[in-house]
């Protein structure tokens, strides 16, 4: 190379093994290809703030190992729908961008490589946003599930797995993939044979051997793995414990007699003992399970097969790669069915050019998206809240609740008067309103019956012959529907022969300021009972110029009910009026 030396920073993060050590990797590959480069491996969730590493890592340490249900709930959230996805990657965006470039700023790289998906997504974003001029690559080492993984704002994507190819492009454009040597440890291109790696661990070369994996921090069912493995006769199992070192303990408590169980810890020699091993039982995928493959073991995924394992293994199992076991009493079965089915190296992985040497042939560059469009999105997002807001305010019962005070927007239930008498609104079946409109008159009573259809005019003659009237009622009328509480009100004003202004009641449940707007226009003050009696209310103290509302269902409860208002009446002195005697 002529010029100054390539600086390179290698943005990763510490969850598990997963994304430090592909970037160990990468900055090995360039060591070799070339060794002039100055390559510096940050924490990229780290360099985010600390809000993001506690939230991401830590509480992704305790979901993992404690609550994979709710790991599984937040991956489909995130990852599976899309307008919480979008809504993740903005606010991602929106809390690690700034950190992340001043880490970026601080290094003045010429090119930018991220293993972690978190901090992809806001390089890609700050990419397209002309806010970063930098190339930029991804590495991914997941097989599947990769929204994160891939960004249309990054220049490369190198991929571990050629299968992932069209996913990727899905994601991120045409061309922006390249199937790429495997960030792992060299040895895994020319491994050690099963005797070789066998005898260099101090291993019977004879027999079979299981490897029973929970990944860099020990997640999954790992002790059903040991036991399902043991239960196979001469078979001897290797259990890699990660840093887990609770669960290397809880193990060696349990498998302390156990003489054909070896317990490993954290080790840098996953080459010797994959090569070693017939299969290998493993909870989380990953870079670990295509490991496995290169070196010609068998791969079981069991474990833990919620968010993105869950994703891996549907692709396993769709492409032939790997055996899925959801459930324990199954694993038997499936380590036979592998020691009995060995498969060969792939020499394949070997041959691939490695990210550093991509790197220096890369003809992708993504261009910033242009400021018009950028504004245009701005512009949609804002009308978007706005509607959102105006939905809130005049479609939902929310609105006219928090209005009610600065604007004094109210449902009355009580009318000024200098008569004794109470305002009465009955609301009950329309069905068969003369018969309502006679059994009050013949108990003394006139009042309102409430509306919500147009009836026939014979039966609102008869209504208005006993010495009661009608008025409208809103019923409840959802999102959309208020939009039309003005035409419903003008035909039912029409029909009832009302004048401004007219009684209405509202909505027992989700009165909108929407729909109060519009009765408002029309001349409508919205009433309701201050007392709701029905068939076993005891009415107490009653005031003049007070409203009542009587609820009828069934016949029997429907004269319990007007039986009581009757009483109360007499006992306090006072006449049931229509609602609309109290507004003239």
């Amino acid at each position: 190379m002529t010029g100054e030396p390539r600086k390179v920073l290698v943005l990763s993060a510490d969850i598990g093994e997963g994304h430090d050590g592909p970037a160990r990797a990468i900055q090995r590959e360039f060591s070799e290809h070339e060794p002039e480069a100055r390559v510096t491996i940050v924490n990229g969730l780290t360099a985010m703030g600390g809000v993001l590493t506690s939230v991401v890592r830590d509480g992704s340490e305790v979901t993992f190992k404690w609550f994979p249900l709710l790991f599984e709930i937040q991956y489909r959230l995130f990852m599976k729908f899309p307008p919480t996805r979008w809504f993740s990657m903005k606010l991602l965006t929106a809390l690690g961008a700034r950190p992340l470039m001043r880490i970026v700023n601080a290094h003045d790289p010429d090119l930018i490589i991220s293993t972690y998906p978190g901090v992809t997504v806001v390089l890609g974003e700050l990419r397209l946003k002309g806010k970063l001029r930098i190339p930029t690559i991804a590495g991914i080492t997941d097989l599947a599930g990769l929204y994160f993984w891939a960004h249309k704002g990054i220049d490369m994507h190198t991929v571990t797995h050629r299968e992932s190819t069209e996913v990727v492009e899905k994601i991120a454009g045409e061309g922006s993939v390249r199937w790429a040597l495997p960030p792992t440890n060299p040895v895994f291109f020319n491994p050690p044979t099963r005797e070789e790696a066998r005898r260099e661990l101090g291993l019977p070369t004879e027999g079979n051997i299981v490897i029973v994996s929970g990944g860099g921090w020990g997640v999954g069912d790992v002790t059903g793995g040991i036991k399902a493995a043991l239960a196979h006769p001469n078979t001897k199992v290797i259990v890699l414990c990660g840093r887990n070192e609770v669960v290397k303990q809880a193990i060696e408590d349990e498998f302390r007699t156990e003489s054909r169980l070896f317990i490993v810890g954290f080790t840098d020699q996953m080459a010797t003992y994959l090569s070693a091993g017939d299969v290998l039982i493993h909870a989380t995928g990953g870079l670990t399970a295509l490991e496995a493959m290169i070196c010609g073991t068998q791969v079981i995924s069991y474990g833990f097969g919620v968010g993105h394992v869950r994703e891996n293994n549907k692709e396993y199992l769709h492409l032939g790669l790997a055996q899925v076991v959801k459930k324990r009493e199954d694993l038997g079965p499936a380590i036979e069915r592998a020691l009995e089915q060995p498969i060969p190296r792939d020499p394949r992985y070997g041959q691939l050019p490695s990210t550093a040497e991509l790197s220096t042939e890369m003809h992708r560059f993504v261009q910033p998206t242009p400021t018009w469009r950028l504004v245009g999105h701005r512009v949609i997002a804002g009308v978007a809240a706005l509607a959102v807001i105006g939905w809130l305010v005049l479609g939902s019962g929310s609105g006219l609740n928090f209005l009610d005070g600065p604007l004094r927007l109210k449902v009355v239930s009580t009318l000024p008067t200098d008569q004794p008498v109470v305002g009465v609104i009955v609301d009950g079946p329309q069905t068969d309103l003369p018969a309502t409109a006679a059994e009050l008159k013949a108990r003394n009573i006139r009042a309102s019956l409430s509306i919500s259809q147009p009836q026939p005019q014979a039966d609102l003659d008869a209504v208005r012959a006993a010495g009661s009237d009608a008025i409208p009622h809103l019923r409840r009328s959802g999102a959309f529907r208020w939009l039309a509480t003005r035409s419903r009100l003008k035909r039912l004003i029409r029909d009832l022969g009302l004048s401004k202004p007219f009684a209405y009641e509202p909505p027992s449940r989700g009165f909108s300021l929407g729909e109060y707007e519009a009765a408002k226009s029309l001349g409508g003050k919205a009433v309701k009972g201050r007392i709701m009696v029905d068939a076993n209310t005891t009415i107490g103290e009653l005031h003049p110029g007070e409203l009542v509302t009587v609820v009828l269902t069934g016949a029997g409860q429907s004269r319990a009910a007007l039986g009581e208002l009757k009483r109360a009446l007499a006992a306090q002195h006072l006449r049931a009026v229509p609602v609309t005697d109290l507004l003239r």
